[in-house]
């Protein structure tokens, strides 16, 4: 089933209060995760999006409803999500941030992870190819790395996110195909700026 199916029949079943059938879904894209509703909210109206973008992933998300999320470990996912709407917070190890419409926040793999999304919220995530991240990094500093790569959890520089902002333009269109070498050239110039942009 093409993820294009998955997302439609997805909608549908949420709307109609199937809350089981999000959490698949966003599973699938994601990590395995719990998903709670906030006490006032009767459904959710999950819309879910995947491009790919080389061996990353352009990923839209809007639950439509008031959600908490425990990803547990966050195991083996970077995201790095931008607030189109509405406000979230996320919480990992223990550090808290809250984001707002505009802000951009990296988002580290395999630290203990819970988000809150008020109804509103939408992101647009990258999720980087954890492999290409780290060996770029390592690349970079010329040697292993000792541990899991780990950024800062604050929202990018005002710089940096205009930076961004138009990268993700350029994967988002899909006005002009890229060929596969351009695309990969895509891909590690996002990664790249993430790793001198942003502390870690």
């Amino acid at each position: 089933m093409t993820v294009g199916v998955q997302v439609e029949q997805a909608k549908a079943l949420a709307a109609a209060g199937r809350l089981d059938e999000a959490l698949a879904l966003v599973s699938s894209v994601y990590c395995s995760h719990r998903l709670q509703l906030a006490a006032q909210q009767r459904q959710v109206n999950t819309r879910l999006q995947v491009a790919p973008a080389y061996r990353s992933s352009l990923v839209s998300l809007a639950y439509g409803a008031e959600v908490a999320v425990d990803a547990g470990n966050f195991d083996g996912i970077f995201l790095v999500m931008k607030c189109v709407s509405g406000w979230g917070t996320v919480e990992q190890a223990g550090e808290s941030r809250r984001w707002e419409k505009g802000d951009i926040l990296p988002v580290s793999m395999n630290r203990p992870t819970r988000f809150h999304f008020n109804g509103e919220f939408e992101q647009i995530s990258l999720r980087p190819d954890r492999e290409r991240l780290q060996a770029l990094c390592a690349q970079w500093i010329g040697h292993a790395l000792d541990e899991d790569l780990c950024f800062a959890l604050r929202p990018f520089s005002r710089s940096l996110s205009a930076s961004w902002d138009g990268m993700l333009g350029l994967l988002g269109s899909g006005a002009v195909p890229l060929s596969a070498a351009a695309s990969q050239s895509l891909d590690d110039a996002m990664l790249s700026m993430l790793l001198a942009g942003h502390a870690h």
